[in-house]
């Protein structure tokens, strides 16, 4: 017998263990017997069956990672609304496409993350053991998309009214939300299968990051990262942004990808304080709308009560009104500006200080980056 042959048969043996498993709890849980009162989903009311022989009982499929299983589920029939519901399959949050929530999961991260509905089927079907078609991963990748986006929607409109409350008891020590604009690529959506009048479109995106806080003020790193301090990279790296900013979306991609990698030289290790939780909204619609998209998530988060609170951007026009509107107070009117474009503005100034003059270029660069690095002097700050 292979090793394969091996892999294969522990793999069916365990899986045939945690389907059981799976159908055993099923058949044990409270909302599964026909006896238990349950509210109605769509109006609200109650529904209750006095006996056992009064529900309505049939056996549903679900797809799982480990396989098919079956179950037993009880009917609920609304005498005021007339619809019929399973309370077992709301409470387990089941869809209507019979796969269990961990592999929708595993749907939608395909159908969004690669090329088309189609790789993802394929993907899904090599990496997952899970045959579906693509017209299926399309329709479940759309449905919990719609579902995300009444969600941040309703959490908007909460905001709004001012009736929005954080979700943790306790708020982050230490938050920051990164704001960005970028290029998303369309086709007209018409309904029709295939790629029609493809056409790029602005995208808004804010990251919310939480950090672990620090016990003193000491700076982990008080000089700039040594690829900071290289001069060729540093070029190459001036040279990528500025194709991707001056040229087309689709010629500046394609002179990116066709040019050399920004190598990362090895440093010794800084204490940086650690990542802890990030989540991130992001939009097509301008920036009015979009801020409070990001005002609403950095409330639900519980950021405006945390101990330091920051707001980074690349210095567009659009994030100083942005932050004026939803951030006052927060580490500046404008945000702050994250290093990497500062860097570009520094390199370009010194280059164009001493033209002709690489190194005295290179001197006037490595001060204004170890002094923008620093920052202003603490007295300064506060």
């Amino acid at each position: 017998m292979t090793f394969t042959e091996r892999e294969d048969r522990a793999c069916e043996v365990t899986d045939a263990l945690a389907r059981w498993l799976l159908e055993e709890h099923l058949s044990l849980d409270d909302e599964a017997d026909p006896g238990v009162q349950v509210d109605c989903p769509i109006c609200g009311g109650p529904v209750r069956y006095d006996s056992p022989q009064q529900a309505e009982l049939e056996i549903r499929g679900l797809k799982t990672r480990r396989g098919k299983i079956e179950y037993e589920r009880a009917a609920r029939r609304c005498g005021r609304c007339r619809k019929v519901f399973f309370p077992l399959d709301d409470r387990l949050k089941l869809g209507t496409e019979g796969y269990s929530p961990r592999l929708l999961e595993k749907i939608e991260y395909a159908g969004t993350n690669e090329g088309s509905f189609g790789q993802a089927g394929a993907a899904l079907g090599v990496l997952g053991e899970l045959p579906i078609s693509a017209k299926h991963v399309q329709r479940i990748t759309e449905r919990l998309g719609e579902e995300r986006r009444q969600q941040r929607d309703a959490q908007v409109s909460a905001m709004k009214a001012g009736t929005l409350k954080p979700m943790y008891p306790h708020p982050p020590q230490v938050a920051a939300i990164h704001l960005d604009a970028g290029k998303i690529q369309l086709r007209e959506d018409d309904g029709q299968p295939g790629i029609r009048d493809p056409h790029w479109h602005d995208s808004k995106v804010g990251c919310f990051q939480t950090y672990s806080a620090r016990s003193d003020d000491t700076d982990p790193q008080p000089r700039p990262p040594a690829v900071f301090l290289n001069p060729p990279r540093v070029m190459r790296l001036c040279q990528q942004m500025a194709r991707v900013r001056s040229r087309s979306p689709t010629r500046a991609l394609q002179s990116v990808e066709g040019s050399p990698t920004l190598l990362v030289e090895e440093e010794a290790a800084v204490d940086r304080p650690a990542r802890l939780v990030r989540t991130a909204v992001a939009t097509l619609e301008p920036t009015e709308p979009f801020g409070w998209m990001v005002s609403a998530e950095a409330t639900r988060r519980g950021f405006y009560e945390a101990s330091k609170k920051a707001v980074v951007g690349d210095g567009g026009n659009w994030i100083g009104p942005l932050v004026e509107m939803h951030f006052p107070g927060w580490v500046s009117a404008t945000g702050g500006l994250d290093f990497l474009h500062l860097l570009v503005h520094l390199y370009a100034a010194a280059t164009a200080a001493y033209r002709g003059h690489a190194k005295a270029a290179r001197r006037l660069y490595e001060r204004l980056v170890c002094r923008a690095w620093a920052g202003p002097p603490l007295a300064e700050r506060n």
